[in-house]
C-alpha cells in the first residue's frame, strides 16, 4: 500500500511539473508572438503594448528564477512608461531592484527610476535621491555620465541647459 501511495504521488508530481513547464513554454511563446506582431507594426496600439507588458510581468512573477525574467520586467517597465503609466513603471523598476538586485537590469532600473521621477512625474527631490544613489553605487557605469548630467540640470528648462552649454563654450 505504501508503495502504491508513493508511486501515485510521484506520478502526480511529474504530471504537475510537466504541466507547469508546458504553461511556461506557452507563456513564453505568447510573448514572442506578440512581440513579433508589434514589431511588424508601424504604430502598435496601446492595447497591444499593455497586453505585452502584462504578459512580461506575469512571466517574471511566475518564474523569478528564470534568466529571462529580469529582462522581461525591464521591458514591461519601459512599455508602461512609454505608454503613459509612469507609476506602474516605477513599481516594476522597484521590483527589479528588489528581486533581481544582482542582475545587470538592476543598474538600468535604478537609472530609469530616477529618469521617470524626473521627466515623467517631475518629482525632482525623489529623482535627485535616486540619481545620487545611482552615482554612489555605479560610478563607472555607462549611465553614470548621464545621471551626473541629469542631476546637475535637475529642474532646469531646455533653454537654461542650452544657455549653460553656450556659456561653457564661450569660456573654452
Amino acid at each position: 500500500m505504501k508503495y502504491f501511495i508513493l508511486t501515485f504521488l510521484l506520478v502526480l508530481t511529474l504530471i504537475a511539473c510537466e504541466s507547469a513547464e508546458k504553461g511556461k513554454k506557452q507563456l513564453f511563446s505568447d510573448i514572442t508572438s506578440l512581440e513579433q506582431e508589434i514589431g511588424n507594426e508601424a504604430r502598435p496600439s496601446p492595447g497591444k503594448l499593455d497586453t505585452l507588458s502584462i504578459l512580461l510581468e506575469k512571466y517574471a512573477t511566475a518564474y523569478p528564477q528564470d534568466f529571462a525574467s529580469a529582462g522581461f520586467l525591464s521591458r514591461a517597465a519601459e512599455i508602461a512608461r512609454l505608454n503613459g503609466h509612469p507609476d506602474k513603471a516605477l513599481k516594476l523598476y522597484d521590483k527589479i531592484l528588489e528581486v533581481f538586485a544582482d542582475s545587470p537590469f538592476a543598474v538600468k532600473a535604478l537609472f530609469m527610476k530616477g529618469f521617470t521621477l524626473d521627466n515623467d512625474l517631475q518629482r525632482l527631490d525623489d529623482a535627485r535621491l535616486v540619481y545620487e544613489e545611482f552615482l554612489q553605487k555605479y560610478p563607472e557605469d555607462d549611465f553614470a555620465d548621464d545621471a551626473d548630467f541629469l542631476l546637475k540640470n535637475l529642474g532646469k528648462t531646455e533653454e537654461e541647459i542650452l544657455r549653460s552649454f553656450e556659456a561653457i563654450q564661450k569660456v573654452q
